[in-house]
């Protein structure tokens, strides 16, 4: 007997809204998980686990074992992806991230707590851009920045009500409890993730957004199953200015990962209490949150050029806010909040830029080679807060000196870029 498969549709007034857009809800739940409370909530512990007895090197060699694990995962992710649809993949990489917290959860000493490191890492590396990426170049052939600023922007949303629960819980139960109550919140996100998210718009009998918009062209034949329209009208970098990209993704990751990571530290030693400093991170996650929306409105109204320059001067004047938070509670709240929402740059740019700096041919493969190299920034930058919060006296202020340097260099290569 013949099955008949009904597809819903979803009307917005007179329109109806594209399965696509619940395709990038999925993505955006998985990446809130993944990204957002695996790795980006984590830095609210980073205090807590020192009062354990653990050191600033120490604490930040966690992440220096996520970061390695993570480039571990991205060497992998093309051989993991060819085993594995990209839905199923991307919820075993969610259920590894949560078992992760699990473990945090149980660790007693530092080895458990690196192994914990290690977990998120390969759930991060193979559960969020590269995947994500390849999903929503599947679903969206219009209006994909603006997808990626969704996606990316559920991360934001982590950190801007979870550090204040954490804290209340760490406070209260304990951080074995937390840790083990934030893993299995993330467990049940992989799973509603799953329930949602299609590997093809063929899956539900449907074309990519965008292709009825699409005047008449010429497809070239299908290959690997994507179901693009090829069009390698934009001319690559050459040779070195590609080696600049990836060497200006690298050195990102001091104020994009790192940076952000030791938050909560910076504010911890420089006299706020665990309340406020959580408030702090709830501020630079709404900002996040927010930065990521407008970086994904400008770069549809302005240029994707333009929108950079914009964001590039907030965030060095974030930074320079930064330095200063001593001075008082309004400038920490200002200083993170600019800063935060400056972060969504290179958050949505490691995708986006991809699309204005090389040939669509190479899109997947320049995805991981950015993504490749911020990891590679992660783990050479990873131990760089603890070891000079060491050196300085337990103070983070030389080391946001130096992300300082880097967000200006950083600034002048994107524009050289284009």
């Amino acid at each position: 007997m013949e099955t008949h498969h009904f597809v819903p549709h979803f009307r917005l007034g007179r329109k109806k809204l594209h399965y696509a857009w619940f395709v990038c809800f999925g993505c955006s739940i998985l990446f809130f998980s993944v990204c957002g409370m695996a790795c980006n909530v984590f830095s609210v512990y980073s205090p807590f686990i020192i009062k354990q007895g653990y050191s600033n090197s120490q604490v930040a060699l966690i992440n220096t074992s996520r970061s390695l694990a993570q480039l571990l995962a991205v060497l992998i992710c093309g051989q993991y992806y060819h085993k594995l649809t990209l839905r199923f993949g991307m919820l075993l990489a969610g259920l590894l991230s949560a078992t992760a917290y699990i473990v945090y959860g149980l660790a007693n000493s530092l080895p458990v707590y690196l192994l914990g490191g290690m977990l998120v890492g390969i759930a991060y590396g193979l559960g969020t851009m590269v995947p994500i990426a390849m999903i929503l170049d599947r679903w969206f052939h219009k209006d994909r920045t603006l997808a990626v600023s969704l996606v990316t922007s559920s991360s934001g949303l982590a950190a801007l009500g979870v550090p204040s629960i954490v804290t209340s819980l760490i406070q209260t139960k304990g951080i074995s409890y937390a840790f083990i109550a934030e893993g299995i919140c993330m467990a049940g996100l992989a799973f509603i993730a799953f329930l949602i998210v299609r590997n093809y718009p063929e899956d539900k009998r449907l074309h990519a957004l965008g292709d009825d918009d699409q005047p008449k062209k010429t497809k070239e034949p299908k290959s690997q199953g994507v179901s693009d329209v090829v069009i390698d009208s934009k001319p690559r970098l050459s040779k070195p200015f590609a080696i600049l990209s990836y060497i200006m993704m690298f050195i990102s990751m001091s104020f994009n990962s790192i940076g952000w990571a030791n938050l909560s530290l910076l504010a911890t030693t420089e006299g706020y209490a665990p309340e406020i400093v959580a408030l702090s991170i709830s501020s630079a996650g709404l900002m996040l949150m927010i930065g990521k929306f407008i970086f994904g409105f400008l770069s549809v109204r302005l240029t994707l050029r333009q929108t950079s320059l914009i964001f590039s001067i907030t965030l060095i004047l974030g930074t320079i806010m930064l330095l200063n938070i001593r001075f008082s509670p309004v400038i920490l709240m200002l200083g993170y909040g600019l800063y935060g929402g400056s972060l969504s740059m290179v958050a949505i740019g490691q995708v986006s830029w991809v699309e204005d700096w090389f040939p669509h041919s190479e899109y997947e493969k320049q995805c991981r080679r950015f993504q490749t190299a911020l990891t590679l920034g992660c783990i050479c930058h990873g131990m760089v807060p603890g070891i000079l919060a060491d050196i300085f006296g337990g103070s983070y202020r030389p080391y946001y000196t130096y992300t300082l340097v880097c967000t200006i260099l950083v600034s002048l290569t994107i524009q050289l870029l284009y």
